[in-house]
């Protein structure tokens, strides 16, 4: 691929979903609206911190000041490190 000028690849998540892109694999990252920055009004009534970052459309705006959204994401990418066998 490489020597076709190929540079990046893009694979969708490891694990189940309601989406062909994937998802997650069990409740872990499934938040209600407590766990929405609560000024994202595109696509949720979000009732956490304000957004901290750039919009990413069409995905919706998770509170990353959460205390329970940094132990949920940080469990499931190490998850991915040591039980799948991502890299980094």
């Amino acid at each position: 691929m490489a020597a076709s000028g190929v540079t990046h690849v893009w694979l969708p998540p490891s694990s189940q979903s309601v989406a062909p892109q994937g998802g997650t694999a069990d409740d872990r990252l499934d938040w209600g609206l407590s766990f929405i920055c609560k000024d994202d009004i595109q696509f949720f009534d979000g009732q956490g911190n304000p957004d901290t970052g750039d919009d990413i459309e069409p995905a919706f705006d998770i509170d990353h000041l959460n205390p329970r959204v940094q132990r949920e994401l940080s469990d499931w990418m190490n998850w991915l490190k040591t039980e799948i066998g991502f890299g980094g």
